[in-house]
């Protein structure tokens, strides 16, 4: 099978290595397998998207899940975003299942996205990241919603770490940063409704975000997944989150630098403060436990950061009062602490001296995006 980029030029692929002939040859079996089972339940109202970049050690498991659904989508759309790693390799066994698209340059996840979404056909658009394995009846889960009830317009999982020590270091600094939830309560079945999508394992109306033109391309690596969830909110759509349907993240092969993590905080909070500037607090109104405990979380970060800065300060002016930074400083790390508990001595030690600077990265961010925002209307 030929490959096309974005532009139609032909892309061949690398022949397979050897250590790929036993898994086409596994990959055959279980996938004919697994659609005869599921033949009875295929619906091909879904297209799915699949942004691919450093993922050649996930995307298969990836793909495999997917063909393991009860309900099989219309097509599978993955696209290379210029993958630095060997991932023309990785997608081969599935060339005759699958739409492989190859960007001519790296365009970042919003355009990467919409490359993907913009080929989809189906009714229903399904984007999910490429070290996310999904349960066998996830997308039967998600068109359940949204077939009973037109006012909802995205449906989403839940997603689980099967084994967090398992993740990097710099992996486990990520989610306790972000107060991801690590420790999901497995046993909660609630359907709830969302402020934002989940940003991994999402279905849209293909014909709802269509108007928005898809993910917006204004925004530079972040809050693409925010700026849309609003736009969709603000028309009277719901987003919905199913926690029955489930997901879990590999993160295997996308690891990042403490740098790097560090830097994700500073995106982060450039594309919050557009979207607080654009569409108001209004949009924070509906939300999950753990949503709600991040919100909290970041406010937090603010404070510190503000709290830092306003003792300084006071330190420039009465050098007699030296302590006050120092116990808002211990006071931080304490914090960091306790969040990071469950990792054990080494992740207490890394989060708990990471944690304030990456309060004061946030912060920047935030200043950052506001200004950016106010005088470009962009982050």
């Amino acid at each position: 099978m030929r490959l096309k980029n974005f532009q139609g030029l032909e892309v061949r692929p690398k022949i397979t290595s050897k250590g790929w002939k036993f898994y086409i040859l596994k990959n055959n079996i279980e996938t004919r397998c697994s659609r005869l089972l599921c033949a009875t339940m295929s619906n091909p109202k879904v297209s799915v998207v699949i942004p691919a970049y450093g993922c050649a050690g996930t995307i298969a498991f990836v793909l495999d899940a997917l063909f393991k659904q009860t309900v099989q989508p219309l097509e599978i759309i993955v696209v290379n975003d210029r993958s630095p790693d060997g991932l023309d390799e990785a997608v081969q066994p599935f060339l005759d299942q699958i739409i492989y698209v190859k960007n001519e340059r790296n365009l970042g996840l919003a355009r990467t996205c919409n490359v993907g979404l913009r080929r989809a056909t189906a009714p229903y658009v399904m984007t999910l990241h490429s070290d996310c394995l999904l349960d066998p009846n996830y997308i039967e889960r998600m068109l359940d919603h949204l077939d009973a009830d037109p006012s909802i317009a995205v449906a989403t999982g839940q997603y689980l770490f099967d084994d967090y020590r398992a993740l990097a270091l710099s992996d486990r600094l990520f989610s306790a940063l972000n107060l991801l939830p690590i420790e999901t309560d497995r046993s909660d079945t609630g359907v709830y409704q969302l402020d934002f999508i989940e940003g991994k394992g999402d279905v849209f109306r293909r014909e709802v975000i269509a108007k928005y033109g898809f993910f917006s391309e204004k925004l530079s690596l972040t809050a693409e997944d925010q700026d849309l969830s609003a736009n969709i909110r603000r028309d009277g759509f719901r987003i919905v989150q199913d926690c029955r349907a489930r997901f879990r993240v590999m993160f295997t092969g996308t690891s990042d630098s403490i740098r790097k993590v560090l830097r994700k905080q500073r995106t982060y909070a450039r594309g919050q403060a557009y979207v607080v500037i654009k569409y108001g607090l209004g949009v924070f109104t509906a939300s999950t436990p753990n949503r709600k405990n991040r919100a909290k979380h970041r406010l937090g970060q603010l404070i510190f950061a503000c709290g830092v800065i306003a003792a300084l300060v006071g330190l420039a002016i009465n050098p007699s009062l030296y302590w006050i930074p120092l116990a808002w400083l211990a006071f931080r790390i304490l914090h960091y602490a306790i969040l990071s508990k469950r990792g054990g001595y080494n992740d207490t030690l890394v989060v708990s001296l990471i944690g304030p600077v990456a309060d004061l990265y946030y912060f920047y961010g935030m200043i950052e995006g506001a200004i950016k925002t106010i005088l470009f209307g962009r982050a």
